[in-house]
């Protein structure tokens, strides 16, 4: 299945439009709520880019640090004060949806395909991208 497929049905289920087999969750839906549409999809797009251009200068590692420290906090902020201004709240930094999101970002962005080259990377990636989805879920249950 390509990156283009996997995505494709991602964005389908995030908005409503099904995009799986049925209404089951998929085991990244928990991981990838935490984390900026906005955010994800320019990741891929960004990996796929760099991929094709075979630059010199930008590595994978560059993009996902880039990403996961400046970008999806970014994301999560205009974001979060899109919906506080919208609910007439004063404008905050929400710092549980922060943290989430970079904890996310970083726990998910290695088990897309093209950023660990190993075998026995990827399968670390994604066993600890399955371990941070469930604990994050666990974490954000008990803080209500």
């Amino acid at each position: 299945m390509s990156i283009a497929t996997i995505t494709g049905r991602w964005a389908d289920r995030k908005a409503g439009l099904g995009g799986g087999a049925g209404d089951e969750s998929q085991p990244l839906d928990l991981l990838t709520a935490y984390i900026p549409v906005e955010s994800i999809t320019l990741y891929v797009s960004a990996l796929s880019a760099l991929s094709a251009l075979a630059v010199k200068w930008l590595s994978g590692i560059s993009i996902y640090l880039i990403f996961a420290l400046v970008v999806t906090p970014l994301f999560t902020l205009l974001v979060a004060w899109a919906k506080q201004r919208q609910a007439g709240t004063g404008l905050g930094i929400p710092w549980r949806p922060l943290i989430f999101a970079v904890i996310a970002f970083l726990a998910w962005a290695p088990a897309v395909p093209g950023l660990v080259a190993s075998d026995s990377g990827k399968i670390v990636a994604a066993f600890a991208a399955l371990a941070v989805s469930r604990i994050l879920g666990l974490i954000d249950r008990a803080l209500g």
